[in-house]
């Protein structure tokens, strides 16, 4: 056979020419390298890695339903995914969840319209408060709204809410209703006509606008016995009357990512470690033991038989405390003590579980209620950033809840006569104000250093760099009209007492005087 023409040329050259050949193929190697990113280059420690991207829709496609399924197990089962969930909802919702305050302002621009906002927080309260009012299925009140949307967001990626209106639907005429994501079928595509598409259960026009939501309607059968959702028959909902609640981080998103998926497999691995180990540690603390010997005497038994033999010792020997056991000749125990907990354990479960809080995107500190190595600056470099994110997440939440919920709900109050006020002008012709004058105040977070922030805050204020509303609602989650009017009204309750206000100055408030005193910033 005739061999190729490289392998001739190579086969007739000396051992210096392949020397230099060889050399060449390097060099050209090299070269090659040198022109492509380190991370796209294929060895056999990097042939796992992929080499085509794919969308994240197709990745939602195949894999959401597993994820959301090995997410909810967790949040059951795992104390550290419970655990996550709870710093979600209290810092996003927090203990009173997210309130209103009507700015709306007189129709001459003004001063704020003080009977329209009153009129209207009072409409909105009433509304909210009660399950009956907000609630398709009476069961929840705005503020469990609240807090049960942003749950699911947070363990299933996304949660759709059905804004129902008309008779029947309370005094107000407007109720919400909660949608299981599972409903909305992640694998229902259907092409229709003029452009029109279904994908994952939404459909969309030509333009990729959002026309309406398929909802399964699961047979009897499968809701009681919890078996996947097949569906009889599937709705059509419009998308005037849905919301579709989810965190999009990706462009072209069209379902909502599990926040846990990140940490899903290390929070499964952990898990088993956790229990294996504490398993373990139940075995050492037991003392176990076994019996070794060579042969067994018995006066009914002929020749020797091995102290193991399962007709003459049993298997398993129990032992009483304080009591003691004659065992046959020529047998000796020999302890079984397990050297576990191991003195790695604490740390290598804190390293997993910093891992875990870093997928999660929370401090390592408050998943593992473990502060036995903060300090006060690392408390504070930490939280500091820990708040911006539950800000961000805060203001999220208003624009994809709160207003939208808020939008519909003003003009069916009107039209219900749930929000009048006598002798004013038609509110209808004011509609778009009052919706465009709601500002939702969120929980706030106790200072780290209270009284090196409150230095500051008072300096940022006489510099007017920073308005004290500012300060009141960024940092007590308060309407600043109503602490001043509580101001107002005590300082009239001290002068009708005789009672002069500097009386109560606390010694906190005293040193932060004498401090703007020291630093000629007193006023």
């Amino acid at each position: 056979m005739k061999l190729p023409g490289f392998l001739r040329r190579k086969k007739d050259q000396g051992p210096l020419e392949r020397k230099i050949t060889d050399l060449s193929a390097m060099v050209r190697a090299l070269r090659r390298d040198r022109d492509s990113f380190k991370a796209a280059g294929r060895d056999r420690l990097t042939a796992d890695w992929p080499t085509a991207p794919s969308s994240v829709s197709v990745r939602l496609r195949n894999d959401l339903r597993s994820i959301r399924a090995i997410s909810r197990k967790q949040a059951i089962d795992n104390p550290y995914a419970r655990r996550f969930l709870q710093i979600v909802v209290n810092n996003i919702v927090g203990p009173n969840g997210i309130a209103l305050q009507s700015t709306v302002k007189t129709p001459d621009e003004n001063e704020p319209d003080q009977f329209l906002n009153a009129a209207v927080e009072d409409a909105w309260l009433e509304w909210a408060s009660e399950p009956k009012n907000c609630d398709v299925e009476e069961c929840l009140d705005f503020f469990d709204f609240q807090r049960t949307i942003i749950s699911s967001v947070a363990e299933d990626g996304e949660v759709f809410l059905r804004c129902v209106s008309g008779s029947g639907q309370g005094p107000f005429g407007f109720r919400l209703q909660l949608i299981e994501p599972e409903l909305v079928d992640i694998k229902y595509d259907v092409n229709l006509d003029d452009g029109v598409v279904i994908r994952g259960g939404i459909e969309y026009d030509r333009t990729g606008r959002v026309l309406a939501y398929h909802v399964s309607q699961p047979s009897r059968v499968s809701a009681i016995y919890g078996q996947s959702f097949v569906p009889v028959r599937r709705l059509r909902f419009p998308a005037d009357e849905m919301e579709h609640i989810f965190f999009a981080e990706k462009v072209g998103q069209l379902r909502g990512i599990p926040w846990m998926a990140a940490a899903l497999y290390r929070l499964a691995m952990l898990d088993g470690y956790d229990d294996a180990a504490m398993i373990a540690a139940r075995i050492g603390a037991a003392k176990s033991f076994f019996i070794q010997g060579e042969q067994y005497e018995g006066d009914d038994v002929e020749g020797d038989i091995g102290v193991d033999d399962p007709e003459h010792l049993p298997d398993v020997i129990e032992i009483e405390a304080g009591v003691g056991e004659k065992l046959p000749p020529g047998t000796t125990v020999e302890p079984y003590d397990p050297t576990y907990p191991h003195e790695q354990y604490a740390s290598f479960v804190e390293r997993a579980l910093r891992g875990v809080a870093s997928g999660l995107g929370v401090g390592y500190e408050g998943l593992a209620n473990d502060r036995s190595n903060v300090t006060f600056s690392s408390i504070r470099a930490g939280r500091m950033e820990d708040i911006d994110d539950w800000k961000h997440k805060q203001g999220w939440l208003r624009r994809r809840l709160h207003g939208p919920v808020f939008a519909r709900f003003i003009p069916l109050a009107i039209m219900a006569g749930k929000l009048r006020i006598a002798g004013s002008s038609p509110l209808e012709e004011r509609v778009d104000k009052i919706i465009a004058g709601a500002r939702w105040i969120t929980r706030t977070w106790d200072l780290v250093e209270p009284l090196k922030d409150t230095k500051r805050a008072i300096l940022e204020i006489n510099e007017r760099v920073r308005s004290r509303s500012q300060y009141i609602r960024e940092t007590y989650g308060r309407d600043p009209l109503e602490v001043f009017r509580e101001i107002a009204e005590e300082e009239d309750r001290l002068e009708a007492e005789g009672i002069s206000p500097i009386q109560t100055a606390s010694p906190e408030a005293r040193e932060l005087r004498d401090y703007l005193d020291e630093e000629g910033e007193g006023t």
